[in-house]
């Protein structure tokens, strides 16, 4: 446990030390990234999953993670389901998805208007495999549950096959 002093001056208690989770989660990266498990009788990679409670600093450990990621030269994809993300009329997850993660891949001048993004999944994946140089992708994903809880089937498999079942490709 690591006491600190608080902005009022009284110590804020840290359960868990940042560097080491981060350092253990690169572990568990490293191990299932290049994995793929589309062979017959294999167990599907899992997912990596973070949990804790409300205000808990999960945004912020993704965020360092993601950090670490790019550091060590993968390609990182970070999305939020939660603060400004708001679902459009109609909507599906995974156009939700794709919209998220496509905002994430376009430079766009700070001072512009919002845009609507609309994607299609097999050419956003295309775009994926074809600008990340042959770095190793790894989504991140905070807040899922905001799209649904449990999340619906389609949107289930579209996550797994296009970020646990494929080379290079992994889920946080």
């Amino acid at each position: 446990m690591n006491l600190e002093a608080g902005r009022d001056g009284c110590p804020l208690v840290c359960l868990v030390d940042m560097q080491q989770s981060v350092d253990e989660a690169m572990l568990i990266i490293r191990a299932h990234v290049a994995t793929s498990n589309l062979g017959a009788g294999e167990t599907r990679v899992p997912p990596l999953v973070f949990s804790r409670l409300a205000r808990g600093s999960k945004s912020t450990f993704l965020r360092l993670v993601f950090d670490r990621l790019k550091q060590e030269g993968f390609a990182p994809i970070f999305i939020n389901c939660n603060g400004s993300f708001i679902r459009r009329e109609g909507e599906s997850n995974i156009d939700a998805i794709n919209r998220l993660i496509a905002s994430q891949l376009v430079d766009l001048p700070p001072a512009s208007k919002p845009i609507n993004i609309l994607c299609n999944p097999a050419y956003l994946l295309n775009y994926i495999a074809t600008h990340c140089e042959g770095k190793q992708v790894v989504l991140l994903i905070d807040e899922l549950n905001f799209l649904g809880a449990p999340l619906d089937a389609v949107t289930s498999e579209y996550l797994k096959n296009s970020f646990l079942d494929r080379e290079n490709r992994y889920l946080v």
